[in-house]
């Protein structure tokens, strides 16, 4: 597996002033016998909830 770096287009600031308007993102990869699952959450910054994944 490799690891990717992108910029941080956020400048480490992890408060936001509406809904839906910045969100934080899991991957998390784990290898099983057929190969590797991959699972992602992504969380909105001001209400701490889940509103995506997969």
């Amino acid at each position: 597996m490799r690891s990717v770096s992108v910029d941080d287009v956020l400048d480490r600031q992890f408060t936001a002033d509406r809904l839906n308007q910045m969100g934080n993102a899991e991957v998390t990869c784990i290898r099983i016998a057929k190969g590797r699952l991959d699972t992602t959450a992504i969380i909105d910054l001001l209400s701490r909830q889940v509103v995506g994944g997969s």
